[in-house]
Parts: C-alpha cells; structure tokens; sequence
C-alpha cells in the first residue's frame, strides 16, 4: 500500500527517536542529511531527541560517510562532510538553503579527512577547499545544474572564483567534452533513453551507437555549460582572455576587403598566425581542441572554425549578461579574496608569478 505523506514523516521521527537512545547525535544528524530532513536536523541540534553527544556538535561538524574516493581528482580517503555538503550531494535544494539560512551553516566550513595511511586517525584539514567550494565542483560533475544555481544565489554565496585552477581546467574539459570519452559510457551524462535499444533508438553499427552516444552526452553537457553561464561565471575567469578572437576576426575582414576579397584567404591567416606568441598559440589550441569535439558531435552544413567557435562561446555569455538582473558572481572582490586560491597565489608569489588556469601547467 501506498502510505501517506504524514504516516511516513511520524515513521521517520521514531525511527529518529529510537536511534537517538542507542547511538550518538552525529549519526542522527547524518541520517536527517541523508532523507534531506532538514526541519528535524535543526531539531537534532536543539536537543528534541535526547542530549547532544558529541556536546560539541553543531550544523558545521564533519560528518562520517560510508563512502571513498568522492571526486575523481582525490586520493583514496574516506571523506568527512558537514551536513550542509552532503544534502548538497544528495541534490536537497530545500534542505541546503535551510542549513545556510535558518541553521546558519557555514559554506566556508572544512570537511574531515580520515587518512587511512595515518594509523586510520581523522585529521580536520584545509582539503582541497571548503565545503562550499566541493558541492559546487561536485555539481557541476555529477551533473546537477539547478544545484549550481541554487549554490551560487546571494543567499549562499558560493563563488566560482573559490574554484582552484585545477578544477576549472577539469570543468572547462568536462563541459566541452574534452579527453572525457569515458562519459560516454557511464549513466552520469548519457539520457537513459539513449542507453538501451527501446523503438527509435537501434543502432544498426557501433560507429552509429558511438555517434549518438557522443550526440547525446555532449547535449547534456552544453546544458550544464549554459547552466554554469547562466549562474553567473565570470567570463574572464572561465575563458582563456590572452586571445582577442574578436578583434582578429575583424582583423582577418579588414584585410580580405582591402585584398577585395569576400572572405580571409589562407595567405591572410597564415599572416595573421605568425604574429601569434606561444602563449597565445596554445591558448588557440585548447579552443581548437573544444572547437573539433562540438564540430563532431554537431550537424552543420559548414564546420565552425576555432575562431567562429569562439565567437559563438562569447556569445551565450553575452546572451546571459543582456538578461541577467544581477549577478552576485564576481571575478575580483575584496571581500572573497581570503578563499580565493589564485589571490593567495598572487600574495605569495607576486603578480608577476601570477597564472590563470589555461596558463597552468601541472596536471590536474
């Protein structure tokens, strides 16, 4: 039988109430984050279901999580998470704006790490970022674009600038669907309906089965790049701006007309990409690189050219901008420079040693 809405709630409250007899409140508040009972993690912490044990506990303690190796990018660790971190995982909006607004989490809060090469000892660390910064690169990977936007509201707060270089070169890669060929086979960006044979979707070759997968997976990325857009990322943080792409399309018209030609020859942009630095070479390729997966997986009667695709990136931000009604996102503020890394960087080494991350050159 299908059981009311009231009957379920009453269930869990119990089930809260019994397991706060035999166990601590960590638990208890890990299981409110888990059912995304937000309500009742706020009752949790008031002491409604049995004295605090911890005594010390509150909405920022990490929480245990029964699982390893969250993102892709970390070692084998077993994670600790603040609530407010997990029922962002879980895709709570509800729950994260209460935590923030009404339990005030705190987003600049550290997750746990229990370092299993340490004698299994939890250290409370600075890892890799606090806990705001780790749900909106976990959205932003795990395919959650309404959680993107619900992290970056006024009302949370979480800057995309918080985001370190390695993690947006990982998220300019995944969104234009660069060296991640694996996406293509795993449920995180392939529709469920393009994963099976069901009516339409036969595939009569696995030449024909990869071009709709990539087809597909790509579509659902573009989604989550105009997602990131809309939700406000600083252009000239997420973009390479070392090229003027504009300015050289106007530039390559300029001289074709004054050759009385319709359109750039290729004499004029041979000219025209001597005259490039190596900096600005390899800025070109990494748009090149973005520009041959869209041109794969898109049918066109004419192949955009890497110019032509970067016009074409400036123009969803434009689009954005034109409708926005504001845009709490900001590439430079006093205010958030202390869990900015790239101004830690720049008060460390200098200006002068300063990098974007399309300048980087470690591995993520």
């Amino acid at each position: 039988r299908k059981m009311p809405i009231l009957e379920v709630a009453c269930n869990i409250l119990r089930y809260l109430a019994e397991k706060a007899e035999t166990t601590d409140t960590k638990h208890l508040l890990y299981f409110c984050a888990v059912y995304g009972l937000s309500h009742s993690a706020g009752y949790v912490l008031d002491g409604k279901y049995g004295a605090l044990v911890p005594s010390s506990l509150t909405i920022d303690t990490p929480l245990p999580i029964p699982q390893k190796k969250i993102f892709a990018d970390d070692p084998c660790l077993s994670l600790h998470l603040p609530f407010v971190c997990v029922v962002a995982i879980l895709d709570y909006h509800h729950a994260v704006r209460f935590a923030v607004e009404s339990l005030q989490a705190d987003i600049h809060a550290f997750p746990a790490r229990s370092d299993l090469n340490i004698d299994g000892k939890t250290n409370v660390l600075d890892y890799r970022g606090d806990v705001g910064t780790l749900a909106l690169y976990w959205a932003i990977q795990k395919n959650q674009p309404e959680m993107v936007k619900t992290l970056t509201t006024k009302e949370i707060g979480v800057q995309f600038r918080w985001l370190s270089n390695d993690r947006l070169k990982r998220v300019f890669h995944l969104v234009f669907h660069m060296h991640c060929d694996g996406d293509e086979r795993g449920p995180v960006w392939l529709p469920p309906r393009i994963r099976g044979h069901n009516g339409d979707d036969c595939y009569y070759d696995r030449a024909e089965m990869r071009r709709r997968r990539a087809k597909q997976c790509y579509g659902e990325k573009h989604k989550m790049l105009l997602a990131v857009i809309e939700a406000g990322i600083p252009k000239c943080l997420f973009v390479p701006s070392n090229v003027d792409f504009e300015a050289t399309i106007a530039n390559a018209n300029k001289l074709a007309t004054s050759e009385g030609l319709e359109e750039a020859s290729d004499e004029i942009w041979k000219k025209i990409n001597s005259k490039f630095t190596e900096k600005e070479k390899e800025t070109i390729a990494l748009f090149n690189d973005a520009c041959v997966e869209f041109n794969g997986v898109t049918e066109r009667d004419k192949w955009l050219d890497v110019f032509e695709f970067a016009h074409q990136l400036y123009g969803w931000f434009l689009a954005n901008d034109e409708k926005a009604t504001s845009n709490v996102q900001k590439a430079s503020l006093e205010e958030y420079d202390e869990f900015d890394p790239r101004w830690k960087q720049r008060v460390k080494l200098g200006t002068e040693n300063f990098v974007h991350w399309w300048e980087d050159k470690s591995d993520y």
